[in-house]
Order: C-alpha cells, then sequence, then structure tokens
C-alpha cells in the first residue's frame, strides 16, 4: 500500500481560477472540494493523489470537458480510512452541474489507481468511445470499491488484461461495463444494477467475476463476437433479457459461457 500524506498541493500546481489544469509535478490534495472550468490533464511525468476529494469539472454542451490521464502520469484516489464501511469521505470525480457531463480517460500507457472512489455524470456520446465512459485504455489500473453511476455508459475497458474487485456500475443510461475484443478483465465482487442497456456487456472479450450481481438492466450478461465468459452468478433477476449469446455473422459459435453459482431467491 502507498502511504499518502494527507496535504495541500504546491501553490504552483493548484487549480487555476479557469482554464485547464495540467499537473506535470507530483500533487496530493485532501479534504477539499476543486472545481476545474477546464479540462485536467495530467500530463508525463505527473503525479497527482486526492484523498477524499470532490472534483468538479465544469462541463457544458457548448464546451464539453473531463479529466485525461495522459501517457507516463498518474492519477490516484482514495478515502480518508482506507475503508468501504463509510461513503462519506471518499473521493468523488463529477460535473459541476447535475444536469451536465463529463468525460474520463486513462489513456495507453498512462497509470490510474482508484479506490474507494464515485465517478458519475461521465460520457454523452457513443461516438467516439472515448467520450462514452470511465474510458481505460491502460494495463497499468487499479480498480478497487469503485461506484459508477448516473452516467452514459458506466466502465469501458479498451484492450485492458487486469484484474479488479468491488465495482457497482448502476443506473447508467446504456451498458453498465463493457469489455472490448482485446480485453481480458476479472472482477472479484461485481454489482451490475439498474442500467437501460447491459449490464456486462462482452463484445470479444474475455471476462471473469466471482460474486456477481446483475440485475434490472435492459439485457443482464450479453456476450458476442468471439467473447468469453466464466461467471459466477448469485442474482440475475428482473432482467429484461437475462442472458444474450450471440454468434458472429458467419455463423460459427463463438462463445463459452460458464456459470458456477446459482441465481437468487
Amino acid at each position: 500500500m502507498v502511504a499518502l500524506a494527507a496535504a495541500a498541493g504546491s501553490a504552483a500546481g493548484a487549480p487555476p481560477a479557469s482554464g485547464d489544469w495540467v499537473v506535470a509535478g507530483t500533487e496530493t490534495y485532501a479534504d477539499q472540494t476543486i472545481v476545474v472550468h477546464g479540462n485536467v490533464y495530467i500530463r508525463a511525468p505527473g503525479d497527482l493523489t486526492l484523498i477524499n476529494v470532490t472534483l468538479e469539472v465544469n462541463s457544458t454542451v457548448a464546451a464539453r470537458r473531463g479529466v485525461v490521464v495522459e501517457a507516463g502520469a498518474t492519477l490516484r484516489t482514495r478515502d480518508r480510512d482506507d475503508s468501504t464501511v463509510s461513503s462519506s469521505d471518499r473521493t468523488v470525480i463529477r460535473p459541476l452541474s447535475a444536469s451536465e457531463r463529463i468525460t474520463f480517460v486513462a489513456a495507453p500507457n498512462s497509470s490510474i489507481d482508484l479506490q474507494q472512489t464515485a465517478l458519475w455524470g461521465v460520457g454523452y456520446t457513443q461516438s467516439p468511445l472515448n467520450a462514452s465512459a470511465v474510458f481505460i485504455k491502460t494495463n497499468s489500473t487499479v480498480l478497487r470499491n469503485v461506484s459508477v453511476y448516473a452516467s452514459f455508459y458506466g466502465i469501458y475497458f479498451q484492450g485492458v488484461a487486469g484484474s479488479f474487485e468491488d465495482l457497482w456500475v448502476h443506473n447508467n443510461t446504456y451498458d453498465g461495463l463493457e469489455v472490448d475484443a482485446s480485453s481480458n478483465v476479472s472482477v472479484f465482487r461485481l454489482l451490475a444494477a439498474d442500467n437501460g442497456g447491459t449490464g456486462v456487456h462482452i463484445p470479444g472479450g474475455r471476462f471473469q467475476v466471482t460474486g456477481a450481481s446483475i440485475y434490472g438492466n435492459g439485457d443482464g450478461l450479453a456476450v458476442k463476437f468471439d467473447g468469453r465468459a466464466t461467471v459466477s452468478v448469485f442474482d440475475v433477476s428482473g432482467n429484461g433479457r437475462g442472458l444474450v449469446a450471440l454468434n458472429n455473422a458467419a455463423g460459427t459459435p463463438i462463445y463459452a459461457l460458464v456459470f458456477c453459482g446459482l441465481p437468487g431467491p
């Protein structure tokens, strides 16, 4: 575990009153709300740590803004006590206005370590993909006790191989969790609930989950286009369709689906 100091950032690197916030050094912020009237760029060799911080990005339809972790840069988020018992001290990343949307992109060769963190109001369009969700395209990723909700899509993994724990993707407009064809993702404890599209969508990727609750979505779990899923499901109730497994256009069987648990009551 990395030891994190509860300190304010240096004056030279503090968020500006207007415009983009560019983090190119090592900065740590704790126990405060930070409002940015521009984009947040974490740029190599930048290293930004947020502890019990609410980061609000002033994004509008006229000027979409968000958080970008660039190649060679690092973003860490934490709560105050490293405990999942209480959520009042976690870090939150959100738009300044509840009616607006921001973007969140972890670029290739960046590093993100998100723990005890909530992101909401993320994504506003299906194209480009990196404006649709919490968009992760780096293998240097730690996700532990992370919630994504009230967003366009939830979490989108592109070209990611990794293991994560305690993910909540719920009440998003479309899919909760996306694992693309070049990803191999494992999750220990997953909640995918009340998403307007599919709770978990595997369009060609590899997905393993232990301890899952997937309910109240348009579709529960959809595996397509040579995707593979190994799932321990304890609750697949209340979805429009619980499981969807489709072949590719050539008609060749392209999925292997294994259920290790039993549906809940």
